[in-house]
């Protein structure tokens, strides 16, 4: 077991020796955190708990970046310095779903458009 105790965990990531995933989801099923625990054995951690809460995550494939989405913006933040984060993609008419990453291309949901960007 790599966690106990986590309310509503969801989104499962491995990436680079290191699980993530959401976690504390509310009634609108918006997550209230991003937890992460190495594969090692050492206990989980918050890694990022934006005050909007976060609809999707994706991380790099070396594990040095996290693309989140929170609101309707897409943001980035490097694993080991979470608490600063870039914006990289903002739509004011709609909030940003799940995230996905491949190589250099980034590609999000809109959830009330319908759409994927």
């Amino acid at each position: 077991m790599i966690a106990a105790g986590e309310d509503a965990p969801s989104a499962v990531v491995v990436r680079a020796g290191t699980v993530y995933w959401l976690a504390g989801a509310s009634t609108t099923g918006v997550a209230a955190k991003l937890p992460a625990a190495p594969l090692t054995g050492r206990p989980a951690a918050t890694v990022l708990a934006p005050g909007g809460g976060l609809n999707g995550f994706t991380v790099s494939a070396d594990g040095q970046t996290i693309y989140f989405s929170s609101g309707d913006t897409v943001s980035k933040a490097l694993a080991s310095m979470p608490g600063v984060a870039t914006v990289v993609a903002r739509d004011a008419r709609e909030p940003a779903g799940m995230v996905a990453l491949d190589g250099d291309y980034l590609a999000f949901s809109a959830d009330h458009v319908e759409s994927v960007h």
